[in-house]
């Protein structure tokens, strides 16, 4: 009866489970610690009575901030599925030149955190950045407009 046999797992779980503490593990306890103390101060402070600040917050801004985030996630989710699933259907079902490059060049956007993404787009288009000063010296200052990036239209894009 090979079933109903006793099968010891314990001594082989111990010799596997066996935890060193070595600088790596330090360094990733570190790591999780330092992160875990924002989150667990929020979450201490969470059940107080809301003060001065959080009520003129709420009173002036805070419906409009859930409106523009919650109109950012629409916007970017819906042109992500749009641009994503488009790109990657031409890129799954047709064979053309340049196939390989762009099936990972698709893929690299990915790297980037969105908020440096965000800031070197704004950066680029501002006033100040490459493209007013190339556009005000081409134009002799006729062909300098104004790029604002920090609009919802702009952002979502």
């Amino acid at each position: 009866m090979i079933w109903a046999q006793k099968i010891n797992v314990l001594p082989g779980l111990r010799r596997k489970i066996r935890f060193n503490i070595n600088s790596w593990v330090l360094l990733a306890s570190f790591i999780v610690f330092a992160i875990s103390v924002p989150i667990f101060f929020v979450l201490l402070h969470i059940f107080e009575p809301p003060n001065e600040a959080w009520r003129h917050i709420v009173s002036t801004v805070l419906q409009r901030y859930v409106i523009n985030t919650f109109l950012l996630m629409l916007g970017t989710g819906t042109l992500t599925i749009i641009i994503g699933v488009t790109t990657a259907w031409f890129v799954t079902a047709y064979k053309f030149p340049g196939h390989k490059f762009f099936s990972w060049s698709l893929i690299l956007p990915l790297s980037f955190p969105t908020y440096i993404a965000a800031f070197t787009y704004a950066g680029i288009f501002d006033f100040t950045g490459p493209v007013q000063r190339i556009l005000r010296t081409l134009g002799d200052g006729q062909l300098a407009f104004n790029l604002d990036v920090m609009n919802l239209p702009c952002l979502i894009l």
